[in-house]
């Protein structure tokens, strides 16, 4: 072993310069392997983040409305009736639903949204959007909004509304200002822009609008 180090240390003592040029170079490539690695890793988490941090995990819907099958003893007939798919399907008991729900273990936070579509408007521009009905209270449960607040606040009293960069940008908004929603049951309402977000993310930013 000791004739082994002799060697090697002769070898690297010979050349200054040359072992110099070795260790520079394994060093930089270490350097540029743990750099990478970290960079890989980081992205993965941003891009996870990005994609299933900002939405439910879990969502629980009313099942679609089936048709149901009646049979005519007299004829033999079986006749199918369409139900009234006109209704709203609602979650009914939502507010003890969402209290058994949130004492399951593994379950780190809960927001009853009332979802639809429709319309936000400022004089002639016009643009589609999802609009979602929040709790007071759980604005940021589940997309954390008030982490992502370019300006404004969460505080969602009635009346007011929470909309994205961009959808502010197109439509030259700001907070303070007034913006139109129609949906697309047809009611009208005019509402302060409580809070500007920005998450980085088109489907939020641009064509989803939170109410109370």
């Amino acid at each position: 072993m000791r004739y082994q180090i002799k060697i090697a240390w002769r070898y690297l003592t010979s050349n200054p310069a040359q072992s110099w040029l070795l260790i520079i170079g394994v060093a930089l490539g270490v350097f540029v392997f743990v750099f990478m690695s970290a960079l890989i890793g980081g992205l993965a988490v941003l891009l996870t983040d990005r994609t299933v941090g900002n939405v439910a995990h879990v969502t629980l819907i009313v099942p679609d409305l089936e048709p149901k099958f009646l049979f005519d003893p007299d004829s033999g007939a079986v006749i199918a009736a369409q139900s009234s798919s006109s209704r709203a399907q609602l979650v009914r008991n939502a507010g003890e639903v969402a209290r058994v729900i949130d004492d399951f273990e593994g379950v780190a936070a809960i927001s009853p949204e009332i979802v639809g579509n429709g319309f936000a408007a400022r004089g002639a521009q016009i643009k589609p959007v999802s609009i979602v009905g929040v709790e007071p209270d759980a604005v940021s449960a589940i997309a954390d909004i008030a982490g992502h607040l370019v300006s404004g606040n969460t505080f969602l009293p009635s009346g007011t509304v929470l909309i994205g960069k961009k959808l502010a940008d197109t439509l030259g908004l700001a907070t303070g200002h007034q913006l139109r929603l129609r949906s697309d049951q047809g009611v009208n309402e005019s509402l302060t822009i409580a809070g500007v977000f920005s998450f980085g993310l088109d489907a939020l930013d641009e064509r989803t609008v939170y109410v109370n």
